[in-house]
């Protein structure tokens, strides 16, 4: 089960496009209680933060986004090896995005290159132990690394017509 509430304020104009949301997740589960129980205290909450703010230059068809998240703490259940049931925790993180992309050939092309994950997060801390997804003692993988990219998008309906 899940429960949770969104928080979300956009800012639009002819050049600027930001937004920032606010998110608090709750989930429930049968490892907490034998059955899934309607009380509210079942739920173990984490919040997030997306924010991104794309520019336009609309005289050279170029836009520039930066798009930002942040992952709070992540409260879970494990079960150990003596099937004792206890409670981890996810430390929270940070990624950070960048993109560029630039329109041409009439609108019908357009060239994006950016970063993903720039802050390099990898993994981050638990108190989970010889978790099946962790690589090393107290850490989970949250990501591959930074990564960068170059594509290309062709928009052929526009162009047949």
């Amino acid at each position: 089960k899940s429960t949770g509430c969104r928080f979300l304020v956009r800012l639009k104009n002819n050049r600027l496009n930001s937004k920032i949301a606010f998110g608090l997740t709750g989930t429930a589960s049968n490892v907490i209680s034998p059955s899934l129980v309607d009380d509210f205290n079942d739920f173990l909450f984490y919040p997030d933060i997306q924010t991104s703010v794309i520019y336009s230059i609309n005289k050279i068809k170029t836009t520039f986004g930066l798009f930002y998240k942040y992952q709070g703490k992540l409260p879970n259940f494990r079960l150990d090896e003596n099937n004792v049931i206890s409670q981890s925790i996810i430390n929270d993180y940070h990624l950070l995005d960048f993109t560029i992309t630039k329109k041409i050939w009439e609108n019908n092309v357009s060239l994006n290159c950016g970063v993903k994950n720039i802050l390099n997060v990898k993994q981050v801390f638990s108190n989970a132990n010889n978790d099946i997804h962790s690589s090393s003692l107290n850490s989970v993988s949250v990501g591959t690394g930074r990564t960068y990219f170059v594509s290309l998008k062709l928009n052929l309906s526009k162009s047949l017509k």
